[in-house]
């Protein structure tokens, strides 16, 4: 995003601040998909975020981050959409290789479970260190996010 003065803003969003998204008057909208990405520039959208296969929770795209992120990148082109890059990004090595690859900044969700801060249930954020292999599902919202298939924890009940 552009301010005063010309100033690029590298921002990391996290999942749950539709709230701020409405009070800053941004309208971001995430693709997991050149051809979503396409749509979005049609719409006028304010932000595209592109999400990864590796993200958490329901996944709209089947690529990896590594590989969608810099063709949206080249999409958008001189469009003035910034790019945020989503999925898979835990730490500082992850945000300085989505800003190497075009984003203007990255989302992350699944990396804040585990604060102090978060509401998840207590039991649900130690798992979330405990384990380290995760699957993909349709059990889990299959009516309301069809064609996204949902990351889960690979426990042994499931």
């Amino acid at each position: 995003m552009e301010v005063k003065g010309g100033m690029m803003v590298y921002f990391i969003c996290i999942v749950l601040s539709l709230r701020l998204y409405h009070e800053l008057n941004v309208n971001p909208l995430k693709v997991g998909s050149l051809e979503e990405a396409k749509k979005a520039i049609n719409v006028g959208v304010d932000a595209i975020i592109v999400q990864g296969r590796e993200a958490g929770g329901h996944v709209i795209g089947q690529e990896g981050l590594i590989s969608l992120l810099p063709r949206v990148v080249d999409l958008v082109g001189d469009h003035g959409i910034p790019v945020i890059a989503a999925g898979g990004i835990v730490d500082a090595r992850g945000y300085v290789a989505a800003l190497a690859l075009g984003a203007k900044g990255i989302c992350m969700g699944t990396r804040f479970l585990a604060t102090h801060e978060s509401y998840a249930h207590p039991t649900y954020k130690r798992k979330l260190i405990e384990y380290d292999k995760t699957e993909y599902t349709d059990v889990f919202g299959r009516a309301r996010w069809p064609g996204a298939p949902h990351r889960v924890l690979q426990t042994p009940f499931f």
